[in-house]
Parts: C-alpha cells; structure tokens; sequence
C-alpha cells in the first residue's frame, strides 16, 4: 500500500479510467487506474512487462515513475511547459482546448 494517493479522473474517458498519483518508498509515480462500474471503488491498472519476447512472471501496475519530491516537480513542471501551462519559456503552446478556459490555481 502506498503511502499517498490522489486519483484525478481523466474527463470524457470511455473506459472510466482515471491517474492516480503515488508516494511509495519516497518516490512518486503517475499509475493508470479505472473507476469501478458499482461503487466506484479504484483500481490500479496491472500488466505483465515484456522481456526477451515473452512476458514476465509477475503483474506490476503500469505507472510512470516521476523520482522523489523534488524529482516529481521537476517532471510535472516540465509536463506543464509542454502545454504552455504557467511556466514562462515553456515549449509553445499546445493547440488551445476548452479545458483552457478553466481557472487554475497555478
């Protein structure tokens, strides 16, 4: 069991698929997760990596690992330039959405 956990739910996802961010061991990661149809109780998404052309023995959740804290910032940060999202000398923006007209804290 993680340490930490926050699910952000992925808008218009077909699937009910949402990311949830952990802390484990003081590192944090980004884990794809689903909503449950009843209940709505979470679940981390599992998978059996490839190695050598066959899969492996055992599941691990499918997550991007993002490092310690300080680590993480820096990936989140950069993640928000990509966007053109409250970091000036971002990359350019992305093309613009209606998720854009929403007022963020950041």
């Amino acid at each position: 069991m993680s340490e930490f956990e926050v699910t952000i739910e992925i808008p218009n996802s077909n699937y009910g698929e949402v990311i949830i961010v952990e802390k484990y061991n003081d590192q944090y990661s980004l884990v794809l997760g689903k909503k449950g149809e009843k209940g709505g109780t979470i679940f981390k998404t599992w998978g059996y990596p490839q190695f050598k052309k066959e899969p492996g023995k055992k599941a691990i959740p499918w997550k991007l690992p993002l490092g310690n804290r300080d680590d993480a910032v820096k990936v989140v940060r950069a993640l928000a330039a990509a966007f053109g999202i409250g970091v000036p000398g971002g990359q350019g923006p992305a093309p613009r959405s209606s998720a854009d007209d929403i007022d963020e804290p950041f």
